[in-house]
Parts: C-alpha cells; structure tokens; sequence
C-alpha cells in the first residue's frame, strides 16, 4: 500500500504539563505494488498512534488500569488509553470526514507503537 501524498494530518493536545503534544497522525492510504507484489490494503485512511513518551503525564496515565465503559455493550477500556484518545477524538473524527471517511464508508487501519497501539477508536 501507499500513502497518498498530501493527504497526512497530525493530530495533537495539551498533555498535563506539554503543550500541543503530537499523538499521532492520519493518512489516506492506497492500494499499490511494493517491488512487484501486489497489496491487499483497500483504499481508507491509517491511523496511527504514538507510543509513550519518558515524562511525568505518560507515566501516571499508562498506570491508570482501571478499565472504564466505552458506551458499546460490555466493551471496557484501560482508563489511561480512554483518556488519551478522548484528549484527540474530535481531531480524529475531523481529519476521517476531511479524508472521505464519512458515515462508514470507509477502511480504517489502526496501529500503534507501545502504548499508543492501546486507544480505541469509539
């Protein structure tokens, strides 16, 4: 797959002590060859978060286990990770409808890095 040039956005907030801390980044993606194999990857948008960062803020959140209600049935989330996505979820859902994810239309890839492979889109 491939990203398609142009169309990667960062999302970012204040985190406790930092402000405009980068948390990951959007991009429109593509389906493409890579040295003559063909992918599998349909056209939709990749989220991806970063992982912890060494300060204070990221610690004391990464240790907040306590696992929360997401609103989806018994669908529980480790209350760190449901505090840092909903730091950037409304960026998130902008940048999705600005690259054509609108209404469910659309694939979404999400990875991470650490800790950041650990808050859900809800």
């Amino acid at each position: 797959f491939g990203v398609v040039p142009g169309l990667i956005r960062a999302f970012q907030a204040s985190d406790r002590y930092r402000p405009d801390t980068v948390y990951g980044f959007l991009a429109q993606v593509k389906p493409g060859d890579l040295q003559g194999i063909s992918s599998a990857v349909e056209p939709g948008v990749l989220i991806v978060f970063r992982g912890s960062i060494d300060n204070m803020a990221n610690s004391e959140r990464d240790k907040d286990t306590q696992l929360v209600p997401t609103g989806i049935d018994a669908v529980r989330v480790h209350k760190g990770y449901r505090e840092t996505y909903e730091r950037v979820a409304s960026q998130v859902d902008m940048y999705l409808n600005e690259l054509g994810c609108r209404g469910g239309n659309c694939t979404i890839y999400a990875t991470g890095h650490g800790s950041g492979a650990g808050p859900p889109p809800s």
